[in-house]
């Protein structure tokens, strides 16, 4: 699989990458308010038409439900019904949907233990032990470190790290 430089001089595969609920989230944004919609659009849509090789899980889309549906932070909510036609959106897409499987619970424990992690942290080592037993170690978020420290799985933020940004076709249409 080719690989790519990253702008810290790492090697990144050609993915594939992980979407954080961040990203989806961003994606709903206005575009003409916010440089991080057009960013998480571009990327999304990459993805959508099979250009890029994007993954998700279904904690993802419930965590995306839960914020988009009851956030006091958002310029906006969904219904119950139009979160659900968002979400049925990446359902029907190319993006692959990565399931747990019998192990990732014991891989997620025995990762917070070695970490020491505690609370709500916990939900993202369950994202990075579903993403190790899907052989997936990239991740696009917004929050490169709620990844850090755990092992096989780098964090990329799209609105801030090259190639990323200039990868993206930001003119074109969006729907």
């Amino acid at each position: 699989m080719p690989t790519r430089k990253s702008s810290g001089g790492g090697v990144l595969s050609e993915g594939p990458y992980f979407l954080d609920t961040n990203i989806l989230v961003y994606r709903q944004f206005d575009l003409a308010k916010d440089l991080r919609a057009v960013i998480a659009r571009a990327l999304i849509n990459q993805g959508l038409k099979g250009d890029l090789p994007l993954a998700l899980s279904p904690q993802i889309l419930r965590e995306f439900y839960s914020v988009i549906t009851k956030s006091a932070k958002l310029p906006f909510l969904y219904t119950p019904a139009q979160a659900a036609r968002a979400i049925q959106l990446y359902v029907q897409s190319p993006i692959r949907l990565l399931y747990p499987t019998e192990q990732t619970l014991l891989r997620a424990l025995r990762m917070a233990v070695r970490k020491k992690v505690t609370g709500p942290r916990v939900h993202d080592v369950y994202i990075a032990a579903t993403m190790l037993d899907n052989q997936t170690a990239y991740i696009f978020t917004e929050n490169p470190g709620d990844f850090t420290g755990l092992p096989g799985i780098t964090a990329i933020n799209p609105f801030a790290e090259e190639p990323w940004k200039s990868r993206l076709s930001l003119n074109e249409g969006f729907d």
